[in-house]
């Protein structure tokens, strides 16, 4: 290697994995202070999410909407109602670079695979990365490390401790788990995308198909007529690889994949072409389900969940089924396996760092987790929240001078900044200067925000002191109840993506309900007013470094609502 083709990067926090758990743990810390580092092995930020994948970013509100996720999940989707109202998949890639991009303490590198790590006496002292498209090695030094890759790839170039597979019923008491603990996953999927047939439009493209009579008996059962091809439920069931290497074998399993996926296309095409719709999109990348997972100083398991296990330590939830796939995936007799529960469970912070590594947080499906628990943690909306909760550990563990166990020491702090930047806990409340009556949350389904009139002002009175902060919540329809409920559209009521829906056949718009102009007042003198316009967002935290005593608010437009919907105004010291 020579000298020039290497480049050394200081920061507070190194995040591995630019997935949406990895964003959101980059953006947390940037937004708090931190130095960050964001290392991504692909061109594009998202992961699954992204437009190599096109899978749909789902999480506890799939069945418990009130908990619906907020934090970056809800920022990226108003963002996305804004920019990109025809949903096309490019341009939500860029929704999602811009939104990293726009944090001045995130360095980025995309295109580059974290390929080595420095480790001594169980701290990370560096990690490298090949940036393919500059040809230069970067060596990351960081005070600490997340690993949101998915794969736990660190553990690949550390002591840190993983393990993988499926644990025996007899392991943690899970009554419903294997009689025997195996080395199988959940496999890895490959997607298509169809849109509907234009006027006139009778002859679908033609791909090349593979030859397989078991796969032909597969799709035999699952498309037995037109009437059976839904194009809604995304061919999640062209999965490979649980019985398999998942990891290891992930390259020869996409070849497969995309095989078979050109085959189911000419099984429709030839088969149900009455079904009104022509082929789109070929993946050409798999999603991962399951690989490796790190061991914590907890280990959630499906007992957790089916208890809803109270933690002290939550900084996260979750609410999908235990959805256990099974190994064998498309060639699998039986249908996957789905445990439901009655409410929705905490993750403990214990689950989001190493038990050996001093400096090593993680998020995502790489979490301290059991297989079955894994089945409903590992969904995207749901890693959100967990990279959300990594990053804000990275701002406290760097502000106590400590690491990531000992960040724990500390974990109230933790949970205040989740619900400052609009995350939500089971059972922690925000700790607050409330200078508007407090109803941020409706997990009642009741319609509680204050509404005022377009230009009618507000003057509230709070302790007299200096503030960083004004933190007002507005009505983004969070439950997104303009959207009808239509099997076209109604995926949209928990994100702005159909991966399953042609480009630009759905147009989508930023909520009437959110305030788009607005101003806050601090006294009479004019000097002191600061504007915002063209707001798009929920949680609006507008920078504010003064001493005050009182705050006029006055919103003077809103997205199309005839009212302002406001739901809380508090200060944040």
């Amino acid at each position: 290697m020579k000298n020039g083709n290497k480049k050394t990067l200081e920061c507070d926090l190194c995040v591995i994995g630019g997935g949406i758990a990895g964003m959101a743990a980059a953006v947390s810390a940037a937004r708090e202070g931190l130095k960050v580092v964001l290392i991504h092995d692909r061109t594009v930020l998202g992961g699954n999410a992204s437009s190599e994948v096109r899978m749909w970013i789902r999480g506890a509100s799939t069945r418990f909407p009130e908990y619906k996720e907020g934090g970056l999940v809800e920022e990226l989707a108003l963002d996305d109602m804004f920019y990109n109202t025809k949903m096309n998949w490019s341009l939500w890639d860029l929704v999602l670079l811009n939104k990293v991009r726009a944090e001045k303490n995130v360095t980025l590198l995309l295109s580059s695979t974290c390929c080595g790590a420095e480790e001594e006496d169980g701290i990370i002292k560096s990690v490298t990365a090949w940036k393919t498209d500059e040809y230069v090695f970067y060596n990351v030094k960081a005070k600490l490390y997340a690993d949101c890759s998915g794969d736990s790839v660190l553990a690949e170039f550390t002591s840190a401790q993983f393990v993988s597979g499926r644990e025996s019923k007899f392991d943690y008491g899970e009554p419903m788990a294997h009689e025997r603990a195996d080395d199988n996953t959940m496999g890895n999927s490959i997607l298509l995308q169809y849109r509907p047939a234009q006027k006139n439009e009778t002859e679908d493209c033609a791909v090349v198909p593979l030859t397989d009579d078991k796969f032909a008996d597969s799709l035999k059962r699952r498309l037995p007529s037109a009437s059976a091809f839904v194009p809604q439920e995304n061919f999640w069931w062209l999965e490979l690889g649980g019985n398999r290497n998942a990891l290891r074998d992930n390259g020869q399993l996409t070849n497969e994949l995309t095989s078979l996926a050109a085959t189911t296309h000419e099984y429709i095409r030839g088969k149900v072409n009455q079904s009104g719709y022509m082929l789109d999109w070929i993946g050409s990348l798999a999603a991962k389900r399951e690989t490796r997972r790190y061991v914590g100083d907890y280990v959630l398991t499906a007992n957790d969940i089916l208890a809803s296990t109270p933690f002290d330590d939550e900084i996260a939830y979750g609410g999908w089924p235990m959805d256990d796939h099974y190994p064998e995936g498309l060639y699998s007799e039986k249908p996957n396996i789905n445990y439901c529960f009655e409410k929705p469970y905490a993750i403990p912070y214990r689950c989001i760092y190493s038990k050996n590594i001093e400096n090593l947080l993680f998020a995502g499906r790489n979490i301290s987790v059991t297989h079955l628990a894994l089945s409903s943690t590992r969904v995207m909306a749901t890693c959100a929240m967990l990279g959300h909760a990594a990053g804000f550990a990275a701002v406290v563990a760097v502000r106590h001078g400590v690491l990531a166990r000992g960040a724990g020491e500390y974990v109230g702090e933790i949970q205040q900044l989740l619900r400052l930047h609009d995350c939500y806990l089971l059972r922690t409340e925000r700790e607050k200067v409330i200078a508007f009556p407090d109803a941020e949350r409706n997990l009642e389904g009741k319609d509680n925000a204050t509404v005022l009139k377009t230009g009618e002002s507000r003057t509230f009175s709070v302790p007299k002191k200096f503030y960083r902060f004004v933190r007002i919540v507005f009505d983004s329809d969070f439950l997104r109840s303009e959207i009808k409920d239509e099997p076209k559209t109604a995926e949209l009521k928990r994100f702005p993506s159909l991966c399953y829906n042609a480009l630009g056949t759905v147009t989508v718009k930023t909520p009437s309900s959110l305030v788009k102009d607005f101003s806050l007042t601090f006294d009479e003198d004019e000097r002191t007013t600061i504007k915002i316009e063209n707001n798009r967002q929920r949680l609006v935290l507008v920078p504010l470094n003064r001493e005050i005593d009182k705050i006029t608010f006055c919103a003077t437009k809103t997205r199309g609502s005839k009212d302002v919907r406001l739901f809380s105004i508090d200060v944040v010291e």
